[in-house]
Formats: structure tokens, sequence, C-alpha cells
């Protein structure tokens, strides 16, 4: 399982908050009976799990929160990619040049979503997870995912599943690069530089 917090400080950030906005409520109800005091702990706790809320879903993307807090980079967006494939065309007997991609990223602080589109099939991905070295130095992107080409090509290429592994750079530009492999048999390699935040939904345009 992926670590996404720095735990040894997030824990105690937590338990900070709730003390804080519970002194808060007390403060703002006038309240000084200790078991008054103690009955407002559940309201603390709601404010704080709404906090957490809005903090998984978009707190944690803040650039200044990464690396002593979240663990686990933004890779949110779209991103060019380009693969090299051993895939042959039965036809010709020829792997195709370079084919152009687009890499679209959706993800939260506790999960992550991929889609590939190329000219002709849409891969999503099944399962995802972002793996650190012990020292944090080197992070990978790895998935599982399923392809479905379109109709018009589907009796030169099945449909089929695969995984990936791509290595996550931030410095001095945004790029991943790595390798997949598929269940007919063929690999290849894949090198994507960040486009765009937007999440692109469709292969064609610029």
């Amino acid at each position: 399982m992926q670590n996404c917090l720095n735990l040894k400080t997030a824990v105690p950030g937590i338990a900070g908050l709730t003390v804080i906005i519970w002194i808060a409520i007390l403060a703002i109800k006038g309240i000084v009976d200790p078991w008054e005091a103690v009955r407002e702990i559940p309201a603390a706790a709601g404010y704080v799990g709404t906090f957490s809320v809005i903090f998984t879903q978009w707190l944690w993307k803040l650039p200044w929160l990464q690396g002593w807090l979240v663990l686990v980079p933004n890779l949110n967006g779209t991103w060019k990619t380009e693969l090299v494939t051993t895939w042959e065309n039965h036809q010709t007997g020829k792997s195709p040049g370079p084919i152009k991609a687009f890499f679209i990223v959706r993800q939260s602080l506790f999960k992550t979503s991929c889609v590939l589109r190329t000219g002709e099939s849409t891969s999503w991905s099944r399962a995802v997870t972002i793996q650190s070295a012990p020292d944090g130095a080197l992070k990978i992107l790895e998935f599982t995912y399923s392809n479905s080409p379109k109709p018009t090509v589907q009796h030169r290429s099945k449909a089929h599943d695969g995984a990936c592994s791509l290595e996550i750079a931030t410095k001095p530009t945004r790029k991943l690069t790595g390798k997949y492999w598929t269940d007919r048999g063929t690999t290849g390699e894949m090198k994507l530089s960040f486009l765009s935040k937007d999440h692109r939904e469709s292969f064609e345009g610029k």
C-alpha cells in the first residue's frame, strides 16, 4: 500500500487541529463547564472530517505541502505521450513507428485513475499505485489496464490487458518514462511530458 502522507507529521497535525477547533467552539459558545465542553468534542471532530474531505480532494495538491507532508506527486492533467512498441502488424510483419498518444490522469490524495488515448484505441487503468524508494528519491507509477481498439482496426489489433511502470520525474521538467507489457506478448517503451492541467477527453484536436 502506498504511503500518501507523512504520518509522523499528519497524525499530530490532525490532533492539534481538532483541539484548536474544539477550543474555538468553546470560546464562541462561551462554554466553561467541563461536562458541556466534553459534549462539543464530536462537533470539533465533525469539522475536522469536513476539512479532511476537502484536503484529500484539493488541498493536498498545494506545492508547498509536497515532500514534508504529502508523499505522492501531483500527476493530475494531460501528458503528451510517445510509444515505441514491439507489436507487429500481421499483414506487413513490421512494427509501427513511434505512436503519439495522450495520457490523462485523474488523482485525489488516495485514488488515481489513468486513461491513454491513441488514434486507434483507448486504455483505462484497473488498479493504480505510486511506489517510492525508501529514501523517497525514486517514485514509480504502476498500473494494470485494459485496452479497447476502435472497431475499424480490431481485425489487426485485438482488445487486450496489460501493465505499465513509469518513473516519475519532477525536476528540472515534469516527465514520465518507462515500459509496458501486454497479454498479447508484446512490450514497449513510453515517454511522457506534461501538457496541461486539463483532462483531455478525446484524441482529436490540438
